[in-house]
């Protein structure tokens, strides 16, 4: 396994809490089958441990693990792993959903008292089993078994309608979540988003959201982007940073919309263009923040089989075991500082870049350099990982 980015707290789990602008090798000799990362900290799953590295308590009780370590074991096994900024959230292999860290969305634990923070892991009560999971900023989203959406934010919890009108038919199979917004698809290839959709996340202008104060940007309704956004064809998996998507489709095409000030979206926002959907332009300037509400391929040279999205940049793997990434690079989360125009200092590459370096912002994808072939990709909200097929460093 290989890290790279922010390392304040000792994400990367490389020993040290130095920032890597370049890929540094793990040093561990377990097999992960599932990796993800949070704010300042990074999880692994192995059989049914989970292993962690960073922080994950309160500041007052900060302790940082700059390797990783055993945080608790899920007994039925572990089928998917999901990060908020500062909690976890676990889905079994029997479909229960397990919760670990600041406890910001709401969830009512079994066998617990009310509690901040939980140092460990701890099954969520009164949900039915569960088949996907997302996790925001500081809320929570899952989809059931039989396709209900449930969300946990500010203590809450909410069951989503999906208002999809006349498509009784579709089936909701997946979700993601961004800093404040949320994302569901359906088995027709239809996305949904809702929330704080003020960068376009919702496929429309914000400004048709306003109010009469003229604040805009914000929806509990499900604004849905129809399939023909992405070509037809299926999606197989979103993810989302705090602002911008990504949807992955089945012939191996990467779409990108909403926000693009540091080059989320891979590629150039149309300025002053229509939106394919008829509604109101494509691109805005707001703030000298530019964004794009439409749907558009990334130029990827490749089929790409993962994707992953942290706080402002974004992973891609592709069929041949490549990594891609773009998108904010302070910290040197793309990892990309070996193939730049200017290359960095010894000193450039432990310390973050400021905004005056042309390696702040990357804002098409370019290849990462690893050893060996990936196999996953997660990105962290501010660094990155990946698998690899190469036996570990002894």
């Amino acid at each position: 396994m290989f890290s790279w980015g922010s390392n304040s707290h000792g994400q990367l789990g490389i020993g040290s809490t130095i920032d890597k602008h370049m890929p540094s090798e793990v040093p561990f000799v377990q097999t992960p089958s599932f990796i993800s990362g949070g704010g300042t900290f990074s999880i692994f799953a192995e059989g049914r441990t989970i292993w962690i590295a960073g922080q994950l308590k309160p500041k007052e009780l900060a302790t940082q693990r700059a390797t990783f370590q055993v945080l608790g074991e899920i007994e039925e096994g572990i089928s998917a792993l999901a990060c908020g900024w500062d909690f976890i959230l676990v889905l079994s292999q029997s479909g229960k959903l397990y919760f670990g860290g600041h406890n910001t969305p709401g969830f009512l634990l079994k066998d617990m008292p009310i509690t901040k923070w939980l140092d460990g892991l701890a099954s969520v009560t009164n949900v039915p089993p569960i088949q996907h999971i997302a996790a925001g900023l500081c809320h929570a989203v899952v989809i059931s078994d039989i396709g209900s959406i449930l969300q946990w934010t500010g203590n809450q919890l909410r069951d989503v309608d999906l208002a999809l009108g006349n498509q009784t038919s579709e089936r909701v199979i997946g979700c993601a979540a961004g800093a404040c917004h949320a994302i569901v698809w359906t088995d027709a290839g239809n996305v949904g988003v809702w929330g704080d959709v003020r960068f376009g996340q919702g496929g429309i202008s914000p400004c048709l959201l306003s109010d009469e104060k003229g604040r805009s940007g914000r929806t509990d309704q499900i604004q849905w982007i129809r399939n023909e956004f992405f070509d037809n064809d299926r999606i197989i998996d979103i993810q989302s940073g705090w602002s911008h998507i990504l949807a992955l489709t089945e012939s191996g095409k990467v779409f990108s919309w909403g926000r693009n000030d540091f080059g989320q979206l891979g590629r150039q926002s149309p300025i002053g263009q229509m939106s394919n959907n008829g509604r109101l332009g494509a691109s805005w300037p707001v703030s000298g923040l530019t964004f794009d509400a439409t749907p558009r391929p990334i130029p990827l040279p490749s089929k790409i089989v993962a994707i992953s999205a942290g706080s402002e940049h974004c992973l891609a793997l592709d069929s041949a075991g490549g990594v891609w990434a773009w998108g904010w690079n302070e910290h040197g989360m793309c990892g990309t500082s070996g193939n730049c125009s200017v290359a960095l200092s010894d000193e450039e590459l432990s310390e973050p870049l400021t905004p005056s370096h042309p390696g702040w912002c990357i804002r098409e994808p370019r290849p990462v350099q690893l050893v060996g072939k990936a196999t996953c990709i997660a990105a962290g909200y501010g660094h990155s990982m990946a698998l690899t097929n190469t036996q570990p460093s002894q």
